[in-house]
């Protein structure tokens, strides 16, 4: 049975094609000729709605997403999981994206988050490897050796309870 004719799967020759930039900008830049593109009127509107959500994003969000999914590519599931819970430590902290996303989301419902930093052009390569680094002693996850079954370190005071 073929997919419905508005099935994402009809979008994934132009989701792969926008999305295989090297950088957010370059997908940026990719989803906005795609999105001004004559000739194909569902390929320009589907660029444009990807376009307006990417620009709606955390810039430093956008970025280490995008080094998150290129270093986990081919690593191991603990390694992805150890990388995650990283992230989420890091998103988690306060002053970051995820509480400015949330204010402006959830608690003052304006939709228009004061993102830091705005632009993706300042989001700096030292900016996005920070969120990869080794957290403190004793905060890391913990999920065991090979067939040990593995537990989740208790969580540390400051941080979220997962």
């Amino acid at each position: 049975m073929a997919p419905p004719a508005d099935s994402i799967v009809h979008k994934l020759p132009w989701i792969d094609e926008w999305f295989s930039a090297d950088t957010v900008e370059g997908i940026d830049a990719s989803l906005a000729r795609a999105a001004t593109a004559a000739g194909d009127a569902p390929r320009a509107a589907y660029a444009r709605e990807l376009l307006r959500e990417l620009r709606r994003a955390s810039p430093t969000s956008l970025k280490v997403g995008l080094e998150a999914l290129r270093r986990n590519k081919r690593a191991s599931l603990r390694d992805c999981l150890r990388t995650e819970f990283r992230l989420v430590c890091r998103f988690m902290e306060p002053g970051s994206d995820f509480y400015e996303g949330v204010r402006a989301q959830l608690v003052d419902k304006t939709g228009a988050p004061a993102w830091k930093p705005a632009a993706l052009a300042d989001v700096t390569p030292e900016r996005v490897a920070a969120f990869f680094e080794p957290l403190p002693p004793g905060e890391e996850l913990d999920i065991g050796g090979a067939g040990a079954g593995g537990t989740v370190a208790p969580p540390q005071k400051g941080r979220a309870k997962l």
